[in-house]
């Protein structure tokens, strides 16, 4: 199965796969970890030139940046640092550390961020129930089975 998964995003995969998973052995191939770049940060001080939000053909990004969103980004943001990660460092771990999840597909426009991505698998082991219950508390968003 290859689900929409982030941190936004959830339902689908923890109320609706997670079981299917477990009982037959799937793994998930998960896709737009990043909330089309939304939980990579860059948004949180308004819409940089140059970034995909900032096109024109692209106002159904732009419809996704509310204040809220960008509320518990920020938030992430300063867990993040508090762990020595990036915000998208820790999103994408985040979803790696479900037992379910085989890989993720994220994208990249420059080499760096691809590095920052890669490198999020090793941010797992920072992921603490206390960590992971901060994350639930910011987010606010956990599925109703």
């Amino acid at each position: 199965e290859q689900p929409q998964y982030h941190l936004f995003h959830r339902h689908r995969v923890e109320a609706e796969l997670d079981e299917l998973c477990k009982e037959y052995g799937l793994g998930l191939v998960t896709y737009s970890p990043l909330y089309n770049g939304i939980l990579s940060g860059k948004y949180n001080a308004g819409i940089p030139s140059g970034s995909r939000a900032a096109l024109e053909s692209m106002g159904w990004i732009r419809d996704k940046i509310t204040e809220d969103t960008l509320d518990a980004v920020r938030q992430l943001t300063a867990l993040a640092g508090d762990l020595d990660l990036t915000t998208a460092q820790l999103a994408i771990a985040w979803i790696l550390r479900r037992k379910e999840v085989s890989s993720v597909i994220t994208g990249a426009s420059r080499l760096e961020q691809l590095d920052e991505n890669l490198s999020a698998a090793e941010a797992v082991p920072t992921l603490t129930d206390d960590v992971l219950e901060h994350i639930e508390q910011i987010m606010g968003n956990t599925p109703d089975d």
